[in-house]
């Protein structure tokens, strides 16, 4: 991954030059996480871009995926997967959800019995809040399950166009404003209720760490939003469930404490991105629309300031919205 261009060549490289052996159209297929381009390896997404690039615009092989590549060229043969294995555990997939000894290494006597109570805290977060998505999400719109799955286009792309084409397919009809910003609630509430079982999570040897404190961060959005949908005791029952998964640090004790000090200080509201605006318009100067994390705040009066003494204020009057939810 030091270069793109030797890269490509190992990568067509691969194909077999003898036709007479391989008559079909032959596929080369690499298995690596995606991640090593540019977090392991420094500037690897650079070299994966020209290597693509190179492969493309010089003919050398045409870019696919399995889904073309399996519809051009019929199956000859047919394999048996072994469920439930894992490159990295010898316990088949017990690294995800079991104190199976399989770790980075990094802190010989550490263990890793907090992994089943999480994801056993996750899966009761998950069958507490999908009936509210279910009950909800049928009022607004034709196919929840499907609108669910279509929603990753609007998380990728949350141009009004997109959130047009999307409700225009999917609500049972039109929407008014309110019913709009329930249903991207809704919809967030349920990516979060994804991204929590993101695999890292569970992979490395603490659940204080970097990747359980992100994935548990998920499920806190996630009861955030369960609260404004009608569901303000999600985030009680939450944290009495992390309660059973121990820390091995003694200072942390559970991931209750985890979500404590590090997850719940770190929830957004229209009121915390109001009261961010005031105070560091004092040191910055804001255009008429401003970003702030995932908000937007519109000037809506001049924003005097006033002193006296060795005191200062900003005195206006500002509009805030959410990028996401579209909740003002």
């Amino acid at each position: 991954l030091d270069s793109g261009e030797a890269f490509a060549d190992r990568l067509t490289g691969a194909f077999s030059g003898d036709e007479s052996a391989r008559p079909w159209p032959q596929i080369v297929h690499v298995a690596t996480d995606g991640e090593t381009y540019g977090h392991h390896h420094r500037h690897g997404d650079m070299a994966l871009a020209y290597a693509l690039h190179l492969i493309e615009s010089t003919g050398r092989a045409r870019l696919t995926n399995y889904a073309e590549y399996r519809h051009r060229v019929p199956p000859q043969s047919e394999v048996a997967i072994l469920e439930n294995t894992a490159w990295s555990c010898a316990h088949g997939v017990d690294r995800w959800r079991a104190d199976c000894g399989c770790a980075s290494g990094e802190h010989p006597g550490w263990n890793q019995a907090w992994r089943a109570p999480l994801r056993i805290s996750f899966d009761m977060l998950r069958d507490r809040l999908d009936p509210l998505y279910r009950t909800q999400a049928a009022e607004l719109l034709r196919d929840p399950r499907e609108a669910r799955e279509e929603y990753l286009r609007v998380a990728l792309d949350r141009s009004d166009a997109r959130r047009e084409q999307f409700l225009g397919r999917q609500s049972r009809r039109p929407l008014d404003p309110d019913e709009r910003i329930r249903v991207w609630k809704l919809l967030e509430m349920e990516r979060h209720l994804q991204l929590m079982y993101t695999s890292c999570g569970w992979f490395f040897d603490e659940v204080s760490g970097l990747e359980s404190s992100q994935v548990i961060q998920y499920a806190g959005r996630a009861v955030q939003l369960a609260g404004d949908l009608g569901d303000p005791d999600a985030e009680a029952a939450l944290v009495e469930s992390l309660r059973k998964a121990p820390s091995n640090l003694p200072e942390i004790g559970t991931a209750a404490t985890v979500y404590d000090r590090f997850v719940r200080p770190t929830s957004i509201d229209l009121l915390k991105v109001s009261a961010h605006y005031a105070v560091s318009s004092l040191f910055e100067a804001y255009g008429p629309r401003s970003s702030i994390d995932a908000f937007y705040v519109d000037r809506r009066e001049e924003i005097q300031r006033q002193s006296r003494g060795g005191a200062a204020r900003r005195v206006g009057v500002v509009g805030v919205s959410s990028a996401v939810t579209t909740e003002s």
